[in-house]
């Protein structure tokens, strides 16, 4: 990549003591990269990722876009989420929490069974699909022309809720 999108190959490692990405700029970690940040680590542009690949979290700022090959999210604190994706499927394995906000663009993200909290949004486009856990809160809008699958989930949404496609089977759905 250009100096300010840097890009670390599958396989491949890479080691700072600080990191700090800058707002226009990001940094790529393809299938099993790995980025180490032994001090300050900052995010304020966007980090692309693989299920496979590691980079510390940044739960106050920044972007993590998830890339690449479905499998299990990391455990993490995210700031901005999105999973973008064609026909692959991101699973939760542990509850959610996005400080910012969680969009779907291509793909499904499926909290299977686990708690989702959104504090800015969540917007899930034409090629995306949300499958809730047992709960989804989001502080803010729910929008898009993608699906939302309420399944038995207690939704609960402060703003509007606008979702071009939305199914629940027996979960309450709170606007």
């Amino acid at each position: 990549g250009t100096s300010n999108m840097p890009a670390i190959a599958s396989g491949a490692s890479g080691t700072a003591a600080t990191l700090t990405i800058q707002s226009a700029a990001s940094l790529t970690l393809s299938g099993t990269a790995t980025m180490s940040v032994s001090g300050t680590y900052a995010n304020y542009g966007t980090v692309y990722l693989t299920t496979a690949s590691t980079i510390p979290a940044s739960a106050t700022q920044g972007t993590y876009v998830f890339t690449g090959t479905g499998g299990a999210i990391q455990n993490m604190g995210y700031f901005n989420l999105t999973v973008d994706s064609i026909g692959q499927t991101f699973t939760l394995g542990a509850g959610l929490t996005v400080n910012g906000a969680l969009t779907v663009n291509n793909g499904t993200l499926n909290a299977a069974g686990q708690a989702v909290t959104v504090a800015a949004g969540m917007t899930v486009n034409s090629g995306g699909t949300f499958s809730a856990g047992t709960s989804l809160s989001v502080t803010g809008n729910v929008s898009g022309s993608g699906t939302i699958n309420g399944q038995a989930a207690a939704i609960n949404v402060t703003g509007s809720f606008g979702p071009s496609i939305y199914s629940a089977t027996t979960g309450t759905t709170t606007v």
